[in-house]
């Protein structure tokens, strides 16, 4: 069993083996194992990649780090990826080991463009020696973009609907606050009849971008739709060669797996949309109910108004009683004063008549003054 890894010594049958014939076939394992890749290279998967790219834009340049790989000339169907050091702008070509630049080319021939390779993503490449160049693998170039670029626009729905939520939950506590304002009186009421229009327009706002989302989870689900379109493009790509089986249905997988996730996120973001909507509804209600309290203090105030023209109207009544009552007053006291006066003068007049009286007493005898005083005193 001679092959390019161990070339075997014999030792007779029935016969002691010495031990340089025991030594020369473990030098020959030994040797095979020493052109066998890492462990850690198969177990991690990366036999054929170089992490390093010494070249620059458009121009690849890697040296394999399994040293073990003697490659002289790139041999059909050789295959290797590597983390590229710049994107590409256009065409670009491939110089493995300083074997000679390449070019590398999608799959049905066509110069690779601007971004198929990127920085942002492991470049794998396989050669096609009937067609002379390195085959861009398809996971490489714009199915992926198109699945990021799907996978971006769900990241910028969420954002949105996050942004959405707080412009509700802002709503929300306007709308509590409203509601606490409504009660105080004329003036209040009216401030909080605006305050509870803003929530309103508010919420108007909040449903307009919640219509947004649902365009961009629409955007999304084209972004989906090419997506699923370059995969059905990669499983047409499976079928044109034995080489480009095993990899394009990696990639093809691997794309399912990216559009399946790509959905699940649209329908957390629709369920995100669903609540809200709820949420709108809910604000919509407690406005509703915000206003209906405000009619209500409007009532109360009108009813309040009533009862003032009514005291008013009382008080008025009141006044003229009083004016009324002052003017009677008046009467009875100018009738007073007027028995006063007259009193005032009648005590003038009896103290007169005493004072005649007495100086009649004085010349007439006691009995004529008595007679005199009773006269008076009338």
């Amino acid at each position: 069993m001679t092959n390019s890894f161990y070339t075997p010594s014999t030792v007779t049958e029935h016969t002691t083996a010495r031990g340089s014939d025991i030594n020369a076939i473990t030098s020959a394992v030994e040797t095979a194992f020493d052109k066998l890749p890492t462990e850690a290279n198969i177990k991690q998967g990366t036999i054929n990649f170089q992490p390093t790219d010494t070249g620059s834009a458009n121009t690849y340049v890697i040296v394999m780090a399994d040293t073990t790989i003697p490659i002289s000339s790139y041999p059909d169907g050789f295959e290797c990826s590597f983390r590229p050091a710049n994107n590409s702008s256009g065409a670009s070509t491939l110089n493995v080991n300083s074997i000679g630049a390449t070019a590398i080319k999608q799959y049905d021939g066509t110069p690779i463009e601007a971004g198929d390779i990127s920085t942002t993503r492991i470049c794998k490449v396989r050669y096609n020696s009937t067609a002379g160049f390195f085959t861009l693998d398809a996971s490489t170039d714009a199915a992926a973009s198109a699945t990021s670029a799907a996978a971006d626009a769900v990241l910028t729905a969420a954002d949105v609907v996050s942004t959405n939520a707080d412009v509700v939950s802002t709503g929300n506590d306007v709308t509590a606050t409203n509601a606490d304002v409504v009660l105080t009186n004329a003036d209040v009421s009216a401030i909080a009849a605006d305050a509870a229009q803003t929530a309103l327009d508010r919420i108007a706002t909040a449903a307009d971008k919640v219509a947004t989302n649902a365009d961009v989870v629409t955007t999304t689900q084209d972004a989906i739709d090419t997506a699923a379109d370059v995969v059905s493009t990669n499983a047409d790509v499976v079928s044109t060669g034995n080489d480009k089986t095993a990899t394009n249905a990696d990639v093809v997988s691997t794309n399912a797996d990216v559009v399946t996730t790509t959905q699940d996120a649209i329908d957390t973001a629709a369920d995100v949309v669903s609540t809200n909507a709820d949420k709108v509804a809910t604000n919509a209600d407690a406005a509703q109910t915000a206003l209906d309290r405000i009619a209500t203090a409007a009532d109360k105030v009108a009813t309040n108004a009533d009862v003032v023209t009514t005291t008013a109207d009382a008080v008025t009544t009141t006044q003229d009683a009083i004016d009324t009552a002052a003017d009677a007053t008046q009467t009875a006291l100018d009738r007073i004063q007027t028995g006063l006066d007259r009193t005032a003068a009648s005590n003038s007049a009896t103290a007169a008549a005493l004072s005649a009286t007495a100086a009649a007493a004085a010349a007439a005898p006691a009995e004529e003054v008595a007679v005199a005083m009773a006269i008076a005193l009338g």
